[in-house]
């Protein structure tokens, strides 16, 4: 039906094929190449094939690999390895025949070379062997064999095209190939999640491989270097392990490095199809940001309700509630979206807002990817909103029985920062307002260089409290103003009319933070939101405004916004707290 190349080199067969170093042509590359393409073009089976496929991926003791060919179709994936001219097998080794006679020995066997290709472009994550099947297959254009061996057992002649099969008109190496990839579908214990691929999901992986086979920097070790230094990471080992496993859960608290791992991830995986979902509008618009700065386009970030809303269109109302059923049923009405990989930053946010599903449909073409899928995750149960009534333990713990696990424990973050986490975690701890009163009076008669406490028994004293730290703060581009929900339903006495945070959002120095603020922010004025809208993000210096004692019937909630608001603060916090009326 068609060949497609896909070489980075076009043109005549001697600049696809290249030459030797003495000038010839490469000549059982060549001879192998016509013929993939003439009998491709035959086939019933859509051919996408790759040439000469230089990785620097370290596998069985080499630097990098280099691949034959590599050709792709709606039943599968074939690793072509070519060995032209002369070829001996004595003793079950290999060797290369020169013209004198003289034999020089192969350091393994062209099947154990290309086996050990088809792992490591499926350990690497090149290609999805739980999407489609990967076998491999070995070509002597130039030299007859009956088989590979004199124990039938061991003889893998049914990989093998050798110089009989080349020189017969009636037989195809695309049926060839065809065969192996029909026999492997018959004997793997993975036929059940894998089918033959549509026209579209054929069109996805090639689309997904194109830019990913000549991006070469992401798979060697000295990227993950450069990574680690571009995100200041030291933890190697967890960027290794993330290699590893295609489905990763991280728990970690502020300051542990989770939405740094995340960036990290993208870098590593660059020119593969991924998807970024977080909860809130500024957290996404601060990755977008990051993302532009290091060039990488292939990840589109979004908020978890936006995209959502992006897969429903029209049939989904602005104001509508997502919940588990909705994200189902718009699933269920929706043209099938495939994405490479996932993340998924601040998880314990929309966990029970139908994520399960979702990973089930875009990792997946058979509608399994929390089991065959790519994903990352990262949660914090502490930071979770009304956790305890969404059973967010539980969606995670479903999530962990398909993923690798890891525990981000310590605050990467500087040694000032590490304690303002500490005077945070304790407000978690809490189970009274007096006890909250009593903690906040506590703070206050400790000295901290890098924490104050303002105490406001009045909108006047606000006022003047709330100018001078504003005033004091010079820096406007590593300062923010996070304000505590409850004063958006205090009225000010001092504005009639305004809430306290309208009032407070009014005041000389301060502009409210938008998404644009992010790329472009205001130099001349320090930005000013709430803490749930902030939440994800940090900065260097925090001024909170917080209320003195909780007037709500939801001391959780209420505990958990000033933990939050408290560990958006990498450097410096200034709290200013006003009792309300």
């Amino acid at each position: 039906m068609a060949f497609f190349n896909k070489s980075r080199r076009t043109g005549t067969l001697e600049e696809v094929i290249g030459r030797h170093e003495d000038g010839t042509i490469l000549q059982g590359e060549a001879d192998m190449y016509v013929r993939i393409q003439k009998d491709c073009e035959k086939s019933p089976l859509h051919w996408y094939v790759w040439y000469d496929l230089s990785l620097p991926i370290p596998y069985g003791g080499q630097s990098e690999i280099q691949i034959d060919f590599l050709l792709i179709c709606e039943k599968g994936a074939i690793i072509l390895e070519v060995k032209g001219g002369g070829i001996e097998v004595i003793g079950g080794r290999y060797y290369y025949s020169g013209k004198n006679g003289t034999l020089t020995p192969m350091k393994c066997s062209p099947f154990d070379q290309a086996n050990h290709y088809k792992w490591a472009l499926i350990n690497n994550k090149v290609l999805n062997n739980d999407q489609i099947f990967v076998d491999y297959a070995v070509a002597f254009p130039h030299k007859g064999m009956n088989s590979t061996s004199t124990n039938e057992q061991v003889d893998l002649s049914f990989w093998l095209w050798d110089k009989k099969c080349h020189e017969d008109d009636n037989c195809s190496f695309a049926d060839f190939c065809e065969s192996i990839l029909d026999y492997a579908r018959e004997n793997s214990s993975k036929s059940r999640f894998i089918h033959i691929l549509s026209d579209k999901e054929l069109s996805d992986i090639v689309e997904i491989l194109s830019p990913t086979l000549e991006d070469k920097s992401r798979y060697s070790q000295s990227s993950l270097a450069e990574v680690l230094k571009w995100l200041h990471v030291e933890n190697m080992d967890i960027l290794q392990g993330l290699s590893k496993n295609k489905r990763v859960l991280i728990e970690g608290g502020p300051g542990t490095g989770k939405t740094t791992m995340a960036k990290a991830f993208i870098k590593k995986h660059n020119g593969l199809k991924g998807l970024y979902l977080c909860q809130n509008i500024l957290l996404q618009a601060k990755i977008k940001e990051d993302l532009v700065q290091e060039d990488l386009y292939n990840c589109e970030v979004y908020t978890y309700g936006r995209f959502i809303q992006s897969l429903a269109g029209s049939t989904f109302l602005q104001n509508e509630t997502i919940t588990s059923a909705i994200v189902k049923q718009i699933l269920d009405s929706n043209n099938h979206i495939f994405y490479d990989y996932v993340i998924i930053d601040e998880a314990q946010d929309i966990a029970d807002l139908g994520v399960i599903p979702l990973l089930n449909s875009i990792t997946s073409n058979t509608g399994n990817g929390i089991n065959i899928g790519s994903y990352l995750i990262f949660y914090d149960i502490e930071q979770g909103y009304n956790s305890n009534f969404r059973n967010i333990d539980g969606l995670i713990s479903d999530l962990l029985g398909c993923a690798a696990h890891y525990q981000l424990n310590e605050n990467k973050r500087v040694i000032t920062n590490k304690e303002i986490v500490r005077i945070a975690n304790h407000v978690l701890e809490l189970e009274s307002n007096d006890q909250y009163i009593g903690y906040l009076k506590e703070i206050s008669e400790n000295e901290h260089p890098y924490l104050s406490i303002t105490k406001c028994d009045c909108n006047k004293s606000l006022s003047r409290a709330f100018r001078a730290a504003i005033k004091q703060s010079s820096d406007t581009t590593n300062t923010v103003v996070l304000v505590h929900s409850a004063f958006k339903h205090t009225m000010s006495t001092a504005d009639a009319g305004m809430t306290l945070y309208d009032s407070l959002s009014c005041k000389p120095g301060v502009h409210i933070l938008d998404e644009k603020d992010i790329s472009n922010p205001d130099k001349s004025s320090i930005p000013f939101t709430s803490i749930l809208k902030y939440k994800g993000l940090e900065t260097h210096k925090v001024i909170l405004v917080i209320p003195e004692q909780c007037k709500s019937n939801d001391l959780r909630n209420f505990l958990f916004e000033v933990y939050v608001g408290i560990t958006r603060a990498m450097m410096e916090l200034q709290i200013l707290t006003f009792k309300q009326q």
